[in-house]
């Protein structure tokens, strides 16, 4: 696009022109070059462009040069923002409102956003009204402030233009004889003031673009997702369309997000999804293609999160979940590697994290590593020296140091710990470092607070807070694609613009109105906002702004956002609009292409894999756990007991589901090794129940204090104990009841061979009654019959270690099976028995049937079972998905999702 500002009226060597932007600046200085080059010139003047900031921090230096000549008068020390917001934030924790806020950060910064505005606006702030407590808060604050400023000689960014504007009426200031204005849309009051005593000097114009307001092409999608895939798509087809036809003439297209911050992680995706596919992992991508303006956290950054962990450790403690990122992160540690390539450090780190996952104590300190380690097995060389860093580091923490001193302190203490770890860094990851440095550079402006020596602690939190406000930009090569908020595109021009997200609720905005300014002082000096209107009336400046930066203006909206209907912006209703078809598929565009292609060609035999390798006869490990996974799931029982994959365990706050339920079965074996009969429980009240429990839960707890550490802790413990013995003794309450029966040795250890496959069998307990024997297995869940006895009695049990029990005792008659249920929500069983007095006295917790029909129909079903698992079938054929880890292995959402519709005769299974 042909740059609509004119250039040949401007003589650089007697101009200046302030923009509003930094963008805007880097935008006049192109143009203007490449317009000097257009002109067939080699050499020529430089124009002077410069954003508010840097023409407002000139004139400061200036006028500083002048007062230096013998003038009593001097100027205060400027205090850059992030010190001003630094006392603001000092100023409020200290302050008696401090108890009733909730984030003193965000606080902090509202209300420097107000001060700033009240200079802006040349507002007094001792005349505005306290309506509530907001404002007589900021109110006390402000009047610290300025008390701190006075009392130090300092001054803050947005009071040292007022300054200014009185000091330039009695000193004159060496400036150009032309200064032009370009991109102020919405000029503030002490803007104006400037502008006109400018204008006394100086020859003062507006420079803007001539070019007129393109007509918008209006689009509207089902949902944002479809229209940000769509405007990507069709930004890359018109640079490449661009690039082929002339490819040495710069392309620029806008992709304008009004709420890029809300989205931003989206459209992140979504570009590099779209604009850098790689099938070949050993590829490397694409960079250049598109830059997004809005930065990243610093904070955020792997690397800088490394190092900041690092520092913490070194201070003190830091959390289990903490260390174990520290022992996973690539960026600490030098690696050892041996002949054969293996790395020895990389691999104790795993082991010790592996080994953290189980352990409940929550905090760990450099001091404890020798003993982890110790506990985990690792007793490597590469590993001792990776703790004796550590503890050297140490030591350069333990002194008060200057800021200076601390500056330089730092890259030694993190040289020391082995950051940022032993491989080459890419070039993000190298400009990560480097802004993290530049970090430390920052610490100096606290000098002005902090001239005395400080702790490292101290330190910390300092740069803790720099680190946390810092943006990180990765520094690319120009992009022809640029990702915009709306703000940004005032001045300037693109090729083609496309805004997107143009609803009723985002254009205009709605009023967002500074709390700590009264709503009268708002509204009468039509400040940020203030009202509807003003939001309005900025928005169509916006908006016409936008439509003169291009030939080339599409505006979109999304129709749905979730369950709610958007309307369009009532700025885009005068013109016509095209409705977009629905297109839901989450697939990359490029995906969706192959696909069409197979499809229409009909080039790909569909090959459905459902069995892995045969298992041979003889022992098989897992026991009826692997028949119970064959049975709902066979891909889950072949990836669980076949290929041994299994999820990392994740340690819970207090006891989990396991560790509560072998307290449960240790209680109950102990009690039923020594009574092997119900006949105790007979005549016995509930206290006289809880007695007799009580000292085989008191003897378990003492026996696994060792083993949980949250046993340890004397009220958890109290706790656990109170509720263990309420259940238990709900338990033998339900015994007590039963018929006669005598409990022979608990957890009998049995093996069963089924179509030449051997398993190991276990069970709780075994009563004997008067027709047999009663199979029972404790569960603290809450499993229903169901599970054990389907209702289609077709289909196998879900749990299958009863049956597989009861098949297995042969000519031994069996009177029942059952589940005894012992929890919070019910103590019962829950079984099928000959009689249901063998279980209880109601159908609630049995069934009547008859036993050796069960038993034989079970044969028949578990002997399938064993034949599938002998012959490797691994199809994905789940009942339930519940307490599963192999969710992204097998893609079942996937395969319901996208798979199916293509194809409705297909398997409702399948392969992994």
């Amino acid at each position: 696009m042909q740059t609509g500002y004119r250039f040949d009226s401007i003589d650089p060597e007697q101009s200046i022109v302030i923009t509003a932007s930094q963008r805007l600046a880097r935008h006049l200085r192109e143009e203007y070059n490449r317009w000097q080059a257009a002109q067939g010139k080699t050499v020529w003047a430089t124009l002077q462009v410069m954003p508010w900031g840097a023409f407002t921090a000139t004139l400061w230096e200036l006028l500083r040069e002048q007062l230096k000549g013998g003038s009593p008068e001097k100027l205060p020390h400027l205090l850059s923002d992030q010190q001003s917001q630094f006392i603001w934030q000092d100023i409020i924790e200290r302050s008696q409102w401090n108890d009733f806020l909730l984030n003193i950060n965000a606080t902090s910064s509202k209300a420097w956003q107000a001060w700033q505005q009240h200079q802006q606006w040349q507002l007094d702030i001792t005349q505005s009204l306290a309506w509530d407590k907001d404002t007589q808060a900021f109110k006390d604050w402000a009047n610290e402030f300025r008390q701190r400023l006075d009392d130090n000689h300092w001054i803050d960014s947005a009071s040292s233009i007022n300054l200014l504007l009185e000091l330039m009426k009695q000193h004159q200031l060496p400036l150009a004889h032309n200064i032009y204005t370009a991109g102020f849309e919405q000029i503030t009051p002490q803007q104006q003031k400037l502008f006109e005593q400018l204008g006394g000097t100086s020859k003062l114009e507006v420079l803007a673009s001539s070019n007129p307001a393109a007509t918008p092409t209006v689009l509207s999608f089902n949902s944002a997702r479809e229209e940000f895939k769509a405007v990507i798509n069709q930004a890359k087809d018109s640079v490449v369309k661009a690039l082929k036809s002339n490819p040495d003439k710069p392309f620029r297209c806008a992709i304008v997000v009004p709420e890029l911050e809300k989205h931003k992680a989206l459209i992140d995706r979504l570009l590099w999804q779209e604009l850098t596919p790689n099938l070949n992992p050993e590829q490397k991508s694409t960079l250049g293609i598109y830059d997004i303006s809005l930065g990243e956290p610093l904070s955020k950054q792997p690397l800088v999160v490394t190092a900041l962990n690092l520092f913490k450790f070194l201070n003190g403690s830091i959390e289990t979940q903490v260390l174990q990122q520290l022992l996973l992160s690539p960026y600490f540690g030098k690696q050892q590697a041996s002949d054969t390539g293996y790395e020895p450090l990389t691999s104790d780190r795993a082991r010790l994290e592996k080994y953290l996952r189980k352990s409940h104590k929550q905090r760990y300190a450099v001091s404890e590593l020798n003993e982890l380690a110790q506990q985990a097995k690792i007793v490597t060389a590469s590993f001792s020296g990776l703790i004796e860093s550590l503890k050297s580091a140490q030591q350069l923490v333990k002194e008060q140091l200057t800021l200076v001193d601390w500056m330089k302190r730092l890259i030694a203490i993190l040289d020391t710990t082995e950051w940022p770890g032993s491989r080459t860094l890419h070039s993000r990851e190298y400009q990560i470092q480097q802004t993290f440095y530049d970090s430390f550079n920052q610490l100096r402006q606290f000098q002005v607070f902090y001239p005395q020596k400080m702790s490292f602690s101290r330190l910390l939190e300092l740069l803790s807070q720099i680190v946390t406000e810092k943006q990180f930009h990765q520094e690319l090569p120009k992009a022809p694609i640029q990702i915009m908020g709306l703000l940004e595109t005032l001045g300037l021009e693109f090729d083609h613009v496309w805004l997107t997200g143009a609803t009723y609720q985002v254009l205009p905005a709605q009023p967002n109105p500074n709390p700590f300014i009264d709503k009268q002082t708002l509204k009468q000096h039509q400040m940020p906002g203030s009202s509807a209107q003003r939001e309005f009336e900025y928005a169509q400046q916006l908006i016409a702004s936008l439509l003169a930066s291009s030939h080339n203006v599409t505006i979109s909206y999304p129709r749905f956002e979730g369950s709610s209907e958007l309307l369009p912006s009532p700025f885009i209703a005068e013109y016509s609009e095209k409705v977009v078809p629905a297109n839901a598929t989450l697939a990359p565009t490029f995906i969706q292409t192959i696909d069409r292609d197979i499809d229409s060609n009909n080039v790909v035999e569909r090959y459905q894999d459902d069995h892995g390798m045969p298992l041979a006869e003889g022992v098989v490990k897992g026991g009826t756990g692997f028949f119970r996974d064959q049975i709902n799931c066979p891909f889950k029982a072949y990836m669980s007991y076949r290929l041994r994959v299994k999820e990392f365990e994740e340690v819970e706050q207090g006891l989990n589901a396991m560790e509560r339920g072998s307290l449960v079965h240790s209680v109950l074996e102990a009690f039923w090794k020594e009574h092997d009969s119900n006949e105790i429980l007979l005549d016995k009240s509930d206290s006289q129940l809880s007695s007799l429990i009580e000292p085989y839960l008191t003897r378990v707890l003492d026996e696994y204090k060792d083993r949980f550490y949250y046993l340890q802790l004397d009220d958890f413990a109290d706790n656990e104990f109170q509720r263990l013995l309420k259940q238990l003794t709900q338990a033998l309450q339900i015994d007590a009841r039963r018929l006669p029966f005598t409990s022979l040795p608990p957890e009998q250890d049995q093996s069963i061979t089924i179509e030449g496959l051997t398993f190991n069998l276990k069970v709780d307990r075994i009563d004997e009654v008067d027709d047999g024997l009663l199979i029972i297995d404790y569960k603290t869940g809450t499993p229903t019959r169901a599970k054990l006895y389907p209702r289609d009695k077709e289909l196998a049990p879900e749990e299958p270690q009863l049956a597989l029990y009861a098949i297995n005792q042969g000519d031994t008659p069996i009177a029942g099976v059952s589940f005894f249920n012992i929890n919070a929500k019910e103590i019962r069983y829950q079984g099928i028995a000959d009689s249901i007095e063998h279980l209880a006295l109601d159908k609630r917790s049995a069934i009547k049937e008859d036993m050796s029909d069960i038993i034989d129909r079970w044969q028949l079903q578990m002997s399938e079972v064993a034949r599938d698992i002998k012959a490797g079938t691994a199809i994905v054929d789940p009942r339930s998905c519940d307490y599963c880890d192999f969710a992204s292995a097998c893609r079942i959402n996937q395969r319901k999702t996208m798979l199916q519709p293509k194809d409705d005769k297909r398997s409702q299974g399948g392969a992994a």
